[in-house]
């Protein structure tokens, strides 16, 4: 008797914690002190539209000379006429925040169609492991199914994802060392050899002298793509569960594999590189295209589609963008009937 008179307190004590951490704003202010205002974004469009594209800053990203800066996602809302499109995107977010967000979607919803962005360099250790990770978890926590109260507790016994940054760097390191690959050449087996060869010899321009500048973008091609993706990834197991919890729950699934510079990456560390990323992408399309519509348009874009030009990224340019909305538009009638 006295066990239940003890459940039964406790049960009280964590209702009364729970409403005093709502109602006197302090829920709000750990969600605005974690950067997760995203809960409330996901919270007011979860009621009122069809269809959810999840995805990081390649969804709304624009160059300064577009004439257009509307993002992939709005562009898929225009060029639909059927359904209504709303996105819910973030710098640096990957499939451990879109599982999360996925799994706020209840029956009561409207959201019957999931838009999930594959970026690549997500599946890769500078990104496992990038200075944001912890955030990222954090954050992750408040966008949970759980209590507030119970969100607290995680938070404050931090139970999430909370290496410090040096140990991060050791790990990514580690990783260069340790994970091998086989390439054409049968040149180099881990990023270590490869990356430091090419740094030393460098990029040589036309008269034969050694260009810093592609010779340091090179570099970062090879450090976020020379990986292999296979079942033990982080992300890979991310992608699993989204696949599972629609399956679950009768939501429409459509996996979209953004373009990379293919053309960049073969001309500054030759077709090696190329291969290993093509390598990847198939490695996806063969795991999840009998689960969901997979949408492969990681070749799809020439280089003079990507803005940024000092570091490998998903950003394009307009026409890069409306390429990739149509893409996806083209799906979305045949998925949602």
């Amino acid at each position: 008797m006295k066990y239940v008179i003890s459940v039964i307190l406790l049960f009280f004590i964590g209702l009364a914690a729970n409403y005093t951490y709502v109602n006197l704003g302090l829920y709000d202010n750990d969600i605005k002190k974690c950067n997760a205002e995203l809960i409330y974004r996901f919270d007011s469009i979860n009621s009122k539209n069809e269809i959810l594209y999840l995805g990081e800053s390649s969804n709304f990203t624009a160059s300064d000379a577009d004439s257009s800066k509307k993002s992939i996602a709005e562009l898929i809302n225009a060029l639909n006429r059927v359904y209504t499109v709303a996105d819910i995107s973030k710098g640096a977010i990957h499939g451990s925040t879109y599982k999360v967000l996925i799994k706020r979607i209840t029956e009561k919803s409207t959201i019957k169609t999931v838009i999930v962005t594959l970026n690549l360099r997500s599946f890769g250790v500078n990104w496992i492991e990038s200075d944001l990770e912890t955030n990222l978890s954090r954050a992750n926590i408040l966008y949970s199914n759980h209590y507030p109260i119970i969100k607290k507790a995680l938070l404050s016994f931090k139970a999430y994802d909370n290496q410090e940054l040096f140990k991060r760097k050791a790990s990514i390191k580690s990783h260069y060392r340790s994970d091998k690959f086989k390439l054409q050449t049968q040149k180099y087996e881990c990023v270590y050899e490869w990356d430091k060869e090419l740094y030393h010899n460098g990029i040589l321009d036309k008269d034969g002298k050694k260009n810093q500048e592609k010779t340091d973008i090179a570099c970062h091609f090879i450090k976020n793509y020379a990986f292999v993706i296979d079942e033990d990834n982080p992300r890979v197991k991310d992608f699993d569960d989204i696949v599972s919890y629609c399956k679950e729950h009768n939501i429409s699934l459509i996996f979209h594999v953004l373009p990379e510079n293919f053309e960049r990456a073969a001309e500054l560390c030759g077709n090696d590189l190329a291969v290993l990323m093509k390598t990847n992408t198939d490695y996806l399309k063969n795991r999840y295209q009998k689960e969901v519509v997979f949408i492969d348009n990681s070749s799809a874009l020439k280089d003079s589609f990507f803005i940024d030009r000092q570091w490998p990224t998903e950003h394009y340019i307009f026409k890069g963008r409306y390429l990739i909305a149509k893409s996806i538009s083209d799906q979305l009638i045949p998925i949602s009937q």
